[in-house]
């Protein structure tokens, strides 16, 4: 079971996620096929107490299984508790930890910033090579980012529980793509842990998965609850789906007032007496144009001047019409008729 896509909007690019895939794949590949292993093996996390588990091994076996000799000057050193992380032993162990670190680091990362992540990144990576060298188990020595990935996980699952996990898996030789929530995702990854941690081990250091998923879920949720991580608008955390209340980014905003068109004041001179006088605006007192207008008092309207329109004067043509005049021409003289 393989995610490969996690539905979070981001709102900035997940630079530093990038750039630790893409250090830890080259550490990973160098160290694997560029460098004697001795060298290499130098920087995995090996168990403090090495010499008393080889005997314990040889012990147990009845014969030599391990030459002390063979691996002398290896041993513990607290800086392998970080690069540790950056080697994995094969192409198939590096894949499946980058795409997990992918999948859920890209919206940490974008949700916390860049110093933020790489801090908490290796800090993951400290507390779980650490949580092995506690309990070892039947191994002598760690490597791989699984851990620190874990850690990540573990603060995915807080932040975004109800957000869609797109998940490529094999039935019956059958590709088959589903959808879950990410706390269901997470959590069957988690049960997975708990029941390889008490079998007594499979050569992967479940410990180190158990230490990241609790460490990183456990420190998200003090963070959320004492509002130093605050969900944004659409996200919902695994505090809130439990019942709990927590602070929130901003406050919302007022509505926006839809701008009308603005409409022109009549002249007071043009208003006819003992009609009502109204003006009408934009919101705010904002014209057409966008320039501020303070408001006219009534005061300064009534002040005014009166405005005057020059008018031609009529012809005589017109004058007549407007007068009401009609001028009719004499009918025709009858030859026959004489004037007395």
């Amino acid at each position: 079971m393989i995610p490969y896509k996690a539905d979070v909007p981001m709102q900035r690019w997940p630079l530093a996620n990038w750039v630790i895939i893409g250090l830890t794949v080259v550490v990973s590949l160098v160290a694997y096929y560029g460098v004697p292993g001795e060298t290499a093996m130098q920087f995995a996390v090996w168990r403090p107490d090495l010499a008393a588990h080889i005997d314990s091994l040889n012990a147990q076996a009845g014969r030599t299984v391990i030459d002390a000799e063979e691996i002398e000057g290896y041993g513990f050193h607290s800086y392998q508790l970080v690069t540790g992380s950056l080697l994995h032993d094969g192409l198939l162990h590096l894949f499946g930890n980058m795409v997990f670190l992918f999948v859920f680091g890209n919206a940490i990362n974008a949700k916390i910033g860049h110093p933020a992540y790489v801090g908490l990144y290796v800090a993951f990576a400290i507390i779980t090579s650490a949580a092995w060298c506690i309990l070892p188990g039947d191994g002598m020595l760690e490597l791989g980012a699984s851990g620190a990935v874990m850690g990540i996980a573990g603060m995915f699952m807080v932040l975004y529980p109800l957000n869609e996990i797109s998940v490529f898996t094999m039935f019956v030789y059958r590709p088959i793509v589903f959808h879950w929530s990410a706390v269901w995702v997470l959590l069957i990854y988690f049960a997975g842990d708990v029941l390889g941690f008490l079998s007594g081990g499979d050569g992967v250091a479940r410990i180190s998965h158990l230490a990241g998923t609790v460490s990183g879920a456990g420190l998200t949720g003090a963070l959320v609850f004492l509002g130093q991580i605050r969900p944004g608008p659409g996200e919902k955390t695994l505090l809130e789906v439990l019942g709990m209340k927590v602070k929130r980014e901003g406050k919302e905003r007022p509505p926006v007032a839809t701008r009308s068109a603005a409409v022109m004041p009549t002249p007071p001179q043009m208003i006819e007496a003992g009609a009502p006088r109204t003006v009408r605006s934009a919101p705010g007192g904002m014209n057409v144009m966008g320039a501020r207008r303070p408001p006219v008092p009534a005061s300064a309207q009534d002040e005014l001047p009166p405005i005057e329109i020059d008018e031609p004067a009529p012809t005589e043509d017109e004058s007549h019409e407007d007068a009401g005049l009609i001028e009719l021409e004499p009918p025709p003289k009858d030859p026959r008729i004489e004037d007395k």
